[in-house]
């Protein structure tokens, strides 16, 4: 009999990891369909985001239009509960910031005019360049440190990397500032160097 139990008990375990697992996935695709939804309604009318309230409508129209899974998933509560819609806004801003990261350009320098934004520099060797839904690149110093960052928006000398100019070994200065972008995958935010500048050496 202890040898059934604990097989039981396995299998309620396995079947209890496989449904949370299924679940998982139901969001993040769900959260997928709604961003594009979000991504494509903003470009298609060519709508500049300079607002937060305006970005929340476009968010919010097209989780209306999403209810039924949205409640599904999240529960009906969801919109009365606010701390978790604001954690599922974060989120959902989150996959627009790697689908269409271009509707957040004007709003980013709304919110960084409204804010002193500290910028750093590093010289350095450019040691890799990974190609993912975003393009992130690390340079190493003189000394050995190195520092991973990322190409989040276009700006002048932009195109040194995104026209693949720069190649491993090249020497560079970058301008940059340190951001915090909501990681899903770990489920919390996580500090970004964001460049904003770009000189070869």
């Amino acid at each position: 009999m202890p040898k059934i139990c604990s097989m039981k008990k396995w299998l309620v375990l396995f079947l209890l990891i496989i449904g949370s697992t299924h679940a998982q996935t139901a969001k993040m695709e769900l959260l997928s369909k709604i961003a594009d939804e979000i991504c494509n309604d903003i470009t298609s009318n060519n709508v500049t985001i300079r607002s937060e309230q305006l970005l929340g409508v476009y968010m919010l129209k097209a989780v209306n239009t999403n209810k039924a899974a949205v409640d599904k998933l999240y529960g009906a509560d969801l919109y009365e509960n606010e701390q978790a819609f604001e954690a599922f806004g974060e989120e959902l801003g989150t996959y627009m910031g790697f689908k269409c990261p271009e509707v957040f350009v004007a709003f980013f320098a709304e919110y960084e005019g409204e804010q002193e934004v500290a910028i750093n520099n590093v010289e350095g060797q450019l040691i890799k360049i990974n190609e993912g839904q975003f393009l992130t690149f690390i340079v190493q110093e003189a000394t050995g440190k190195k520092h991973e960052f990322l190409l989040l928006y276009d700006f002048e000398t932009a195109y040194l990397l995104t026209d693949s100019l720069l190649k491993t070994k090249d020497k560079i200065e970058v301008s940059y500032y340190v951001t915090q972008i909501y990681d899903p995958k770990i489920g919390k935010f996580v500090n970004y160097n964001v460049v904003t500048y770009i000189q070869s050496k």
